[in-house]
């Protein structure tokens, strides 16, 4: 196992080298592992309940919650004595604030898409359940309408040791959930899925969340996670889920916390080594190469790196345009089954009104509205099932084939720029293909509304004959507007997966591209800027790269690399 002096060695030769925002996290997560503490990192779309996970683990309201999607900058609530908080700017800048003003920082409301510039908030609060020196992070939502929230998310990906995925019981995991439980991975040594607000199902539907949840996660990850349904609302009044789930969690830090965050914060320094190896190497052979020589070879490399952009561009216009061609389908899809459903409830409102015999007009609209919505119902499900199996299998097509054939002619641009600069470069490991995860279920149901009731309550008064006329009419005018309307829900509901499915595909086509690409390119953006150089002064930029790979190369032997 690799000592944490080695760690702490290997950071200080990486230091020197990294950019400012990244030497500051890779310290504190070396730092970290010198204490001995672990850091839990909260995943998850936006109201999950993360926020409300976090409070419940240290007994008091710390992070804001509410009914919009409220964190927009990362928040650390680290375990202490004392309750006390500060906050860290971008720009270097720290200070101490009341827990009162944390909500103003952290919160959408307070700080919208982060415009203050903070770069994390850190909380300190006792906690009954977790060691001393814990920190628990606590992520803005991924998949909400403020993109700058997504961004911060994944940039709290790069240091962490056990991830927990937060989930809702009423809404099956879906495509991005399970793609973010795969990028922490990445990095952490252990995962976790918490299946938050399990009082709004019941008992046979939780557990038929619980054992599809585990059952997609293990095919994304290609191992099993615990999972464990609670209601954070209720754990403060000792819900047995919660009590399960922190029990487990105080156990895994106190048996394994130490040398989750050895493992993985080596993890981390690997990459980042990877990556800087990657770029040194095309910038020393683009300095090798002086005059024209050097002009041309930075030409061919840069022509050949921006082919693979447009590619990436390429594939993902691909997933777009399908997702467009998709969504056409399915409107006319819609458009269709909502005719024959009214088609097929106007023949058994007249069945029906031919039987009545001597029921009374209230009986039938009884009959009609009872009959109309089972067989709406059976029809909404069928068409909705079978139109959302189109749609999964086309979106999984389309980003398969664009996803292949992007990383293939990745892999080409990088073995001809390592064969145009005679070097050899790091191999890419991509994270599990994307998959798309089961639609959501949908039940169409058909009930009036208390206008309805009301009106129907005073027509009893008139005579048989003119109460059977107006039921006719109303019946006719509710099966314009009821039939439908479980059809224009299942519609959104899949218009909703299709849009997640392509906003899947794309970051998984932006991620694939960054790891193969985006090393070479700062060694070319580096590269440039040091192509006016003189002969003289090109010979001690040569000298420093080589200190670089030298330092490069004690960091992977400390790193085990």
């Amino acid at each position: 196992m690799i000592e944490p002096a080695a760690l702490a060695s290997a950071e200080a030769l990486l230091e020197p080298l990294l950019p400012a925002q990244r030497r500051a996290a890779l310290h504190d997560a070396v730092a970290r592992v010198a204490r001995g503490h672990a850091r839990v990192l909260v995943l998850g779309e936006a109201k999950r309940g993360k926020s409300t996970l976090v409070n419940a683990l240290f007994g008091q309201p710390l992070l804001p919650t509410g009914a919009l999607p409220l964190t927009s900058v990362t928040t650390v609530v680290a375990v202490g004595a004392a309750a006390e908080a500060e906050v860290r700017y971008r720009d270097g800048d720290r200070a101490g604030i009341a827990l009162g003003a944390v909500a103003e920082l952290v919160s959408e409301k307070g700080n919208p898409g982060n415009k203050r510039g903070v770069d994390r908030v850190l909380v300190t609060a006792p906690c009954e359940f977790l060691p001393p020196g814990t920190e628990v992070v606590d992520t803005p939502g991924t998949g909400s309408v403020n993109v700058a929230n997504t961004d911060e998310a994944r940039r709290a990906l790069s240091t962490l040791d056990v991830a927990l995925l937060v989930v809702a019981a009423d809404q099956p995991v879906s495509v991005a959930e399970l793609d973010l439980v795969a990028e922490a991975m990445a990095t952490a040594s252990r995962a976790a899925v918490v299946i938050n607000k399990v009082d709004l199902v019941d008992d046979e539907q939780l557990a038929e969340v619980v054992d599809f949840t585990a059952q997609v996660v293990v095919d994304r990850l290609g191992q099993p996670v615990p999972v464990f349904p609670l209601s954070a609302l209720a754990a403060r009044r000792r819900d047995d889920g919660f009590d399960t789930f922190a029990a487990w969690l105080a156990g895994e830090l106190q048996s394994h916390g130490q040398a989750h965050a050895l493992a993985s914060t080596a993890r981390a320094l690997r990459r980042e080594t990877t990556v800087l190896r990657d770029a040194l190497l095309v910038q020393e052979e683009l300095l090798r190469r002086r005059g024209e020589h050097g002009t041309a070879t930075l030409a061919a490399l840069s022509e050949i790196l921006d082919r693979a952009g447009d590619r990436a561009c390429a594939a993902v216009d691909h997933v777009r345009g399908e997702a467009r061609r998709l969504r056409g389908q399915l409107d006319v899809a819609h458009d269709k089954a909502v005719a024959s459903a009214l088609a097929a409830s106007a023949q058994v409102q007249a069945e029906l009104s031919d039987r009545q015999g001597d029921r009374s007009p209230e009986d039938l609209v009884v009959n009609v509205r009872s009959t109309v919505a089972d067989v709406i119902r059976v029809r909404a499900q069928n068409w909705y099932f079978a139109t959302a199996a189109d749609l999964e299998g086309g979106m999984r097509q389309a980003a398969g084939r664009a996803m292949e054939s992007l990383r293939a002619d990745l892999v080409r641009a990088r073995h001809a720029a390592g064969e145009l600069l005679q070097v050899e470069f790091s191999d890419v490991t991509d994270l599990p293909g994307l998959e798309p995860s089961r639609t959501p279920s949908f039940e169409a149901s058909v009930h009036p509304g208390w206008e309805e009731l009301v009106s129907a309550a005073v027509k009893r008064r008139l005579p048989v004959q003119i109460r059977r006329r107006h039921v006719l009419r109303e019946l006719d005018g509710w099966r314009l507007t009821a039939v439908p309307r479980p059809f224009g829900r299942a519609r959104s509901t899949l218009q909703d997966s299709l849009r997640e499915a392509a906003r899947v595909a794309e970051r998984g086509i932006e991620t694939t591209r960054t790891e193969h690409i985006a090393a070479l390119q700062q060694g070319v953006a580096a590269a440039q800027d040091q192509s006016g150089r003189s002969e003289a002064a090109t010979v001690p930029a040569l000298e420093q790269l080589a200190q670089r790979f030298s330092a490069l190369d004690k960091a992977f032997a400390l790193l085990g690399g």
